[in-house]
């Protein structure tokens, strides 16, 4: 049983361009957990939403609260745009994730406050739909959509608090240290989007 978990576990993370797999999964709380692994393990389920909780931090200390409507709208229409829109939604959510930290990381400031709201909610809605791998609503269980629709929100949150306490008291050598982590997100959202783009 140890050892199947085990093997189910690293299935998951090694093949982030499959269908969620629900082998194992019996009860709503295991679909669940299913769900909300697959946002935390997937490059396009946490590097957006990393790249997300900076940007707004960088909004100002309302930047969250502002966010907040704009990233659950997101969440709900990716959720339901999942199943059927024809597009590389994980591509684009990666897409959206560096254009997010580019700015800081190229020259220490964030987007424009009205430009950071829509992408909040572009970004979460990528994400999500980019997590369910196109399952949506109508093939999905509902428990696994809850779990990424519940879990998706978490590494923005953390991550606008974190940077938050890292930007106060204001220091140079701390927004110094914000600029490296929002230079190392966009490599890694872009080496992850050249290797979901890659040829087969």
């Amino acid at each position: 049983m140890r050892r199947s978990g085990i093997r189910l576990l690293l299935a998951a993370l090694l093949a982030p361009k499959t269908a969620l797999a629900h082998a194992g999964a019996h009860g709503p709380t295991e679909i669940f957990l299913d769900g909300a692994l697959a946002t935390l393990t997937r490059p396009e389920g946490l590097l957006p939403m990393l790249a997300l909780g900076i940007g707004i931090a960088l909004a100002g200390r309302d930047g969250l609260f502002r966010a907040l409507p704009w990233m659950l709208a997101g969440l709900g229409a990716g959720v339901l745009a999942a199943g059927w829109i024809d597009l590389d939604m994980a591509a684009l959510a990666l897409v959206l994730g560096a254009a997010l930290v580019l700015p800081i990381a190229l020259l220490g400031q964030g987007l424009p406050r009205l430009a950071t709201l829509p992408l909040a909610a572009l970004t979460c809605g990528a994400t999500t739909a980019g997590v369910l791998q196109g399952q949506g609503t109508g093939n999905a269980p509902l428990a696994e959509t809850l779990g990424v629709f519940l879990t998706a929100p978490a590494p923005a949150t953390l991550t606008f608090f974190a940077a938050r306490l890292l930007l106060w008291p204001p220091c140079p050598r701390r927004h110094i240290a914000l600029r490296i982590v929002a230079s190392w997100i966009t490599a890694i959202a872009l080496m992850s989007l050249a290797l979901l783009l890659r040829p087969i």
